[in-house]
C-alpha cells in the first residue's frame, strides 16, 4: 500500500473493536511523504481511553515517520505512532475541567468519565446509551446536561428552606406572646385600656396568672433565591397554621403545647425541579414576663416529608427523577427583651437566639434509570440571632383596643456552612463510587422589617395580623401571618 504525499486517512470509530481500518496481513507499506495525517471521525460513542487503535495493519514497512491525527470531536484527543508500517491511534480522554467551569458539573463529569469503561463493557446498557449522548457535547450544553444530573439543583433549597420554616413557626409563637402583653392594661398605658380590662389594672400577678389560653394562628410566606456560587436560584412557598393552649403555671410564669403544619413548595428556576416539603412540628413554649423585661422560649420537633422531581433533558435523553425521603429537625429558641412605655407608646428592644439541627435521611430516586442517584444522609446545623426593636402605640378604637406596631430586626447566622451533597449513581453507575457536589453558602446577614396590627375585642378575644420582608444579599421574603386567641 502506497501513500502518496498529503494524503489523509479517514477513519469513522464506532466503538474500540469497530472502526475503519485497513487489513493487509503479510503486506506492506510504502510511505513517500514525510509525515502521515489521520482523521479520527467518532460517530457518538464513548471510547476506552489508552487502548490502541489500529487503523492500517500490515507486516512491513517503515518506522520512523510520525503519524499525526485530527479529530472533531470536543472530548478526545489521539496520538498516532507508526510502527513496521501499521498506523496506531491512541484516544485519550479531555479531563471534564477543560470543558466545563462549574464545580459541580465538573464532579459529576469526573464519575461519568470514569464510569466509561463499564460502559464500553455493557454495550447494550442504558448507561453505554447515555454516555454515547454525552459524548458529543461539550461547553454550554455539556454543562447543562451535566448540572441535571448533578442532585445539587434539585436540593439546593431543601435545607436552607426546611430552616426557614422553623423559623416561621417560631416568629408565630413569639407574635402570640406579645400579643399576650397587650391584653393587659399596662400602668403607664392610656386611659382607654382601663376601660377594656374588667379586673383591676394591672399588678404583674394579676397580668400573668390570669386562666388558660387557647390559641391558633396560620401563616404563608413567598421567597425568591437569586442564582449563587454558579448554583441556579429557586422560588418558594410556604403555608402552614397550628393550635395550641397554654396556662399560668406560677406568677410570671406561663406554658403550652401546640401543633402545626407548614407546606413548602420549593421551584428551581432554570430546569424545572419541584421538592414539595411537609413539615409537622410539635412545640413546648414558656413565657416569663415581669411587666417591664421578659423571656420567651421553647422546643420543638419536626418531622418533615419531601416529595422532589428532577428534570433531565438533553439531546435524545429525556426523563424525570422522583424521590420521597424523610427528615428530621430539633429546635430550640429563647427572645429576651425590655418594654418601656410612656403614655400609650411602647418601645421594647430585644434580642433573640435559634438554633436547629437538621436531618435529611438517605434515599434512592427512581424513574431516569442509569441517572438515577443515592443521596447519601445530610446533617446541618443552624445558629441564628436577632438583635432589634419594636415601637407599639395603643388606641382606643369602637369597642376594643388597636394596637398598631413596627419592628425591624438584625439576623445573623454563626455557621457559615455550604449545603453539600453526597451521592452515587445506581445499577452499572455505583462502580463510580461517590462524589460531593459542592452547594451554595448561607447569607450570614439579613435585616428584618415588618409590622402588626393587634386589635383586642375584649379581655377574651383577640385578632393579629403580621407582614415582615427579610432580604439579605442573594434571597428575599415575603410573610404574613394571622392569629386568632381565646381566653376562658
Amino acid at each position: 500500500m502506497t501513500l502518496p504525499v498529503s494524503s489523509t486517512i479517514v477513519t469513522t470509530i464506532n466503538s474500540n473493536t469497530l472502526l475503519g481500518k485497513v487489513l493487509a496481513p503479510g503486506k506492506g507499506t510504502h510511505i513517500p511523504a514525510p509525515s502521515v495525517t489521520v482523521n479520527a471521525n467518532i460517530a457518538n460513542q464513548a471510547l476506552l481511553t489508552g487502548a490502541p487503535l489500529l487503523v492500517v495493519d500490515v507486516a512491513t514497512g517503515p518506522s520512523n515517520i510520525p503519524v499525526f491525527v485530527t479529530s472533531s470531536s470536543p472530548r478526545y484527543t489521539f496520538v498516532g505512532s507508526n510502527i513496521n508500517g501499521s498506523i496506531i491511534i491512541i484516544p485519550t480522554l479531555v479531563p471534564i475541567s477543560q470543558l466545563v467551569t462549574n464545580p459541580v458539573a465538573i464532579a459529576v463529569g469526573e464519575v461519568l468519565n470514569a464510569l466509561i469503561p463499564v460502559a464500553v463493557a455493557n454495550p447494550g446498557s442504558d448507561l453505554a446509551y447515555v454516555e454515547s449522548q454525552l459524548i458529543g457535547l461539550s461547553g454550554d450544553p455539556l454543562q447543562t446536561a451535566l448540572l441535571q444530573i448533578a442532585p445539587a439543583p434539585g436540593l439546593i433549597g431543601v435545607a436552607r428552606e426546611g430552616f426557614n420554616t422553623v423559623r416561621e413557626f417560631q416568629r408565630v409563637w413569639l407574635e402570640h406572646l406579645q400579643r399576650n402583653r397587650y391584653t393587659c392594661c399596662r400602668t403607664n398605658c392610656c386611659p382607654p385600656c382601663r376601660e377594656l380590662i374588667a379586673r383591676p389594672c394591672c399588678s404583674p400577678c394579676d397580668t400573668l396568672c390570669t386562666g388558660p389560653r387557647v390559641w391558633g394562628g396560620g401563616f404563608g410566606t413567598y421567597g425568591h433565591q437569586d442564582s449563587k456560587d454558579q448554583l441556579n436560584g429557586y422560588r418558594a412557598t410556604t403555608w402552614g397554621g397550628m393550635l395550641a393552649f397554654e396556662l399560668p403555671i406560677i406568677c410570671y410564669l406561663r406554658a403550652g403545647v401546640g401543633g402545626g403544619i407548614a407546606v413548602t413548595d420549593l421551584d428551581e428556576s432554570a430546569f424545572g425541579n419541584k421538592t414539595t416539603l411537609h413539615d409537622y412540628q410539635g412545640t413546648l413554649y414558656f413565657t416569663y414576663d415581669t411587666n417591664s423585661w421578659f423571656v420567651d422560649g421553647g422546643f420543638s420537633f419536626g418531622w418533615n416529608r419531601y416529595d422532589g422531581t428532577r428534570q433531565i433533558s438533553f439531546p435524545s435523553v429525556n426523563r424525570t427523577a422522583g424521590a420521597k425521603y424523610d427528615g428530621q429537625e430539633y429546635s430550640g429558641f429563647a427572645v429576651a427583651g425590655y418594654q418601656y412605655y410612656s403614655h400609650c407608646f411602647e418601645l421594647t428592644p430585644l434580642a433573640s437566639v435559634l438554633y436547629t439541627h437538621l436531618n435529611i435521611n438517605d434515599y434512592t430516586e427512581t424513574g431516569a434509570n442509569s441517572l438515577d442517584l443515592h443521596i447519601n444522609r445530610q446533617q446541618y446545623d443552624f445558629v441564628e440571632s436577632g438583635l432589634g426593636a419594636k415601637v407599639a402605640y395603643f388606641v382606643k378604637w369602637h369597642c376594643g383596643l388597636f394596637i398598631p406596631e413596627v419592628h425591624s430586626l438584625w439576623l445573623h447566622d454563626f455557621i457559615d456552612d455550604t449545603l453539600n451533597v453526597t451521592a452515587s449513581f445506581t445499577g452499572l453507575g455505583a462502580a463510580g463510587g461517590s462524589f460531593v457536589n459542592t452547594g451554595p453558602t448561607i447569607d450570614r446577614d439579613t435585616w428584618n422589617i415588618g409590622g402588626s396590627l393587634t386589635y383586642l375585642f375584649n379581655s377574651t378575644f383577640s385578632i393579629q395580623l403580621v407582614y415582615d420582608y427579610e432580604r439579605s444579599s442573594t434571597h428575599f421574603d415575603h410573610q404574613g401571618m394571622v392569629e386568632l386567641a381565646i381566653d376562658f
